[in-house]
């Protein structure tokens, strides 16, 4: 069941240090005993890097401060589904630095009829929280089908050239599926429009939506894009983009689900994980102010916006805070700064925590491609920094 050494070097390309090695060994080991080795070897089926295995290698060092929690057996349960199912690390990465820090933490307590995630004290009164991340997964899903839907309907209006569509508001299924039948059916347009949901224009192939201003206005910030193309023999020929707004409704519908399990007379917060979510905390941070309102979410004090990135330095936290000012239980002063100083540190401070003095090296990653052949890439770094040389 044990890992050995030379096989976490191998699924890390030769490119950590030995100490490194030997914490990524009790991280894979422990990981074992507790879901067994298929659970980890599934993460590196398609790809072999050294920033997977630091992150494994993080995610044990979280659990061993929320491990020992009462009730942390509920968490376990529903992380058997996957290392990244039914949003376990987006839980880690809120509750191991409290509970690394707070005077008290709990899991899962029962207020009334409600169970939020977790509460904790912080020389305060409890605070009590949501994590999200299955939630905006939801988000991520739905946009990315709409996008991907009708760029790919985009690109089959007019060969050889670039097929943008502005998405002028919040779809529908049925609107989906008319703007999608619309657009397969009015083929050889330049520019055309679809009542109010959307604006058709064809660029030439080399062209980017995102350059296209007067187009990608009419779409109301913040924005999210994706392309579809078809090649043949290395050529492009036919493409198209898509884009749409993030919206208002998204946010409504996160916060109001996670602010149902929030009790009324005490602080609460909720914990959003954008990692894997269409823009980033920039995007977000409007959609989720325009949701504090004097008569609305008033019982939610503050939303902490975080997304972790996996990189060779470690994964690096980033997060913004947002206070509620119409809140009936503000956050107590204490408690706003010891947050703000765990979930906004700068990326660079947390490089300088994981790894410190990197020698020049290639750093190398394996993945496999649709077809299942290997496919390998190099980027050379120095103290964790591309550098050319």
């Amino acid at each position: 069941m044990n890992y050995t050494t030379s096989e976490i070097g191998d699924l890390a390309l030769g490119q950590l240090t030995t100490n490194e090695l030997q914490e990524a060994r009790r991280a894979f080991d422990g990981f074992a005993r507790l879901f067994g080795r298929s659970w980890i070897d599934k993460v590196f089926e398609q790809k072999r890097s050294p920033v997977l295995v630091l992150y494994i290698r993080s995610l044990w060092e979280k659990w061993l401060l929320v491990g020992g929690l009462d009730k942390s057996e509920e968490m376990i349960k529903r992380w058997r589904s996957g290392i990244e199912e039914l949003g376990v690390t987006s839980e880690l990465e809120v509750i191991a630095p409290l509970a690394d820090t707070c005077s008290a933490v709990e899991l899962f307590p029962q207020v009334g009829s409600k169970v939020p995630d977790l509460r904790f004290q912080a020389d305060s009164p409890w605070i009590y929280c949501e994590v999200s991340g299955r939630g905006l997964s939801k988000v991520w899903k739905r946009g990315t089908d709409i996008l991907n839907r009708v760029a790919s309907a985009a690109a089959n209006m007019a060969e050889g050239t670039h097929g943008m569509v502005a998405i002028l508001r919040d779809l529908r299924e049925c609107d989906i599926q008319r703007l999608i039948s619309w657009l397969y059916s009015a083929r050889e347009s330049d520019e055309a429009k679809l009542d109010d949901l959307g604006v058709f224009r064809a660029g030439e192939m080399g062209s980017s939506m995102d350059q296209d201003q007067s187009l990608v206005s009419l779409v109301p910030a913040p924005r999210a894009f994706a392309t579809s193309f078809t090649a043949t023999d290395g050529h492009i020929h036919r493409k198209g983009t898509a884009c749409m707004s993030i919206s208002d409704r998204s946010a409504h519908e996160i916060l109001e689900t996670e602010a149902s399990q929030l009790p009324r007379d005490h602080p609460g917060l909720i914990f959003l994980d954008i990692s894997k979510v269409i823009g980033g905390i920039t995007e977000w941070v409007p959609l989720i102010q325009r949701r504090f309102q004097p008569n609305i979410n008033t019982r939610i004090s503050g939303v902490i916006l975080f997304r972790v990135s996996r990189t060779l330095e470690g994964p690096i936290l980033q997060g913004r805070m947002l206070l509620n000012q119409y809140a009936r239980n503000p956050l107590p002063e204490a408690v706003v700064t010891l947050l703000r100083g765990m979930f906004t540190r700068s990326p660079s401070e947390q490089a300088a925590q994981h790894r410190v003095g990197r020698p020049v090296f290639e750093t190398r990653f394996i993945s496999t491609t649709g077809n299942g052949e290997p496919k390998e890439g190099v980027c050379t770094l120095y103290n964790g920094k591309p550098t050319n040389r």
